[in-house]
């Protein structure tokens, strides 16, 4: 495992160090003090559509569609919408756009083993994928996924138009977060 060390002595892995960074990215461009009142999607539909969608947010729309499609209740800023709390126990939520969306994905927090809860909760596949479900499940699902990553952000890919794909991020072996992105960067 990659590990830095600090004066004081704390370790902090990558992925942890990732996830702060990107968060600390989105939330720079987002009004000061909307953060803290962000709520989690609630879209019409929790329909996952693989590999293209998830709630009806989709690749190539404008980000004030896209927050509308997941309830208009995200804290956005220029180059994209954080739905939740980073690190709370329901989850969150992120788009990001650079003209159009580029990227959406609902990031879940279990509260024990791989219970989840809050809206996230309910975002699903029309093969039942969703938050919690296991890495067996997800390949049986979908056979033809792809293994990507590694040891430390292991995920499954499924191919969608172009460059662009649908992934499904594992924690010891469940799926912890599912997002799409346009694969051009």
């Amino acid at each position: 495992m990659l590990v830095s060390r600090y004066p004081n002595g704390e370790r902090d892995d990558m992925k942890q160090r990732l996830t702060f960074l990107v968060t600390l990215a989105v939330s720079l461009t987002i009004p000061a003090g909307a953060l803290a009142h962000s709520n989690l999607p609630e879209p019409d539909s929790y329909k996952i559509k693989v590999p293209t969608s998830i709630g009806g947010v989709e690749l190539g729309q404008t980000l004030k569609a896209a927050d509308k499609a997941w309830g208009g209740v995200g804290s956005c800023g220029s180059i994209g919408c954080q739905y939740g709390h980073l690190y709370a126990d329901t989850g969150d939520a992120t788009i990001t756009r650079d003209g159009g969306v580029t990227d959406a994905a609902i990031y879940g927090d279990a509260v024990k083993g791989h219970e989840y809860r809050g809206s996230l909760s309910r975002f699903k596949t029309n093969r039942k994928i969703k938050l919690g479900s296991s890495e067996k499940a997800v390949k049986k699902a979908y056979p033809n996924a792809k293994s990507d990553g590694d040891k430390y952000f292991p995920r499954l890919i499924i191919k969608g138009k172009g460059k662009s794909f649908m992934w499904f991020g594992f924690d010891n072996g469940f799926v912890d977060s599912i997002g799409i992105t346009d694969g051009k960067k």
